[in-house]
């Protein structure tokens, strides 16, 4: 589906919902629709909120994640309601990266060394998976990696990888 229609469908389910308020966050229309996507369908009850144990139960339920240290600081911290306004701030945070130098700094972290030469591949990103406490699976990653390089299979350059971060 183009993203065109992709808008259309978004707009004509959420007729109701009000994106301008939104847009300052740096995100595009399709991600806010996604994300308020996402949020309908973890507010399984429709109170307009979750609780950060629900959050933290569909996260993983989706195997997104294990051990978020943002959810599990609003846990800690006795946070009862999130409503869209915070999950879109805790789950639509845009990178860091603002140029070039950025990306090669975080591409080193996936890789271990200073040569973009080389290709990110499952073992970079579960090491760093592991490192910040995330559960993904390798057929989570595969699926990832072949949807930035459907070409070459199992691999990202630094090319490719810089590319998605400027995105995000």
């Amino acid at each position: 589906m183009n993203k065109q229609k992709e808008l259309m469908k978004f707009k004509n389910k959420y007729q109701t919902f009000n994106i301008k308020s939104y847009l300052n966050l740096g995100l595009t229309k399709e991600e806010i629709y996604k994300l308020k996507e996402a949020f309908d369908l973890f507010d399984i009850e429709f109170k307009g909120f979750l609780t950060p144990e629900e959050l933290k139960k569909s996260l993983n339920d989706l195997g997104i994640l294990s051990k978020n240290n943002i959810i599990n600081k609003l846990i800690e911290d006795k946070i009862k309601k999130i409503d869209f306004n915070k999950f879109i701030q805790i789950m639509g945070t845009k990178s860091n990266c603002k140029n070039i130098e950025d990306v090669k700094k975080l591409y080193y972290v996936f890789l271990g060394n200073f040569n973009i030469e080389e290709k990110l591949n499952v073992d970079n990103f579960k090491k760093v998976a592991k490192e910040l406490e995330l559960e993904l699976a390798s057929n989570e990653i595969e699926e990832m990696i072949n949807s930035i390089n459907p070409q070459e299979p199992g691999f990202i350059s630094f090319d490719e990888f810089y590319n998605v971060m400027m995105k995000i």
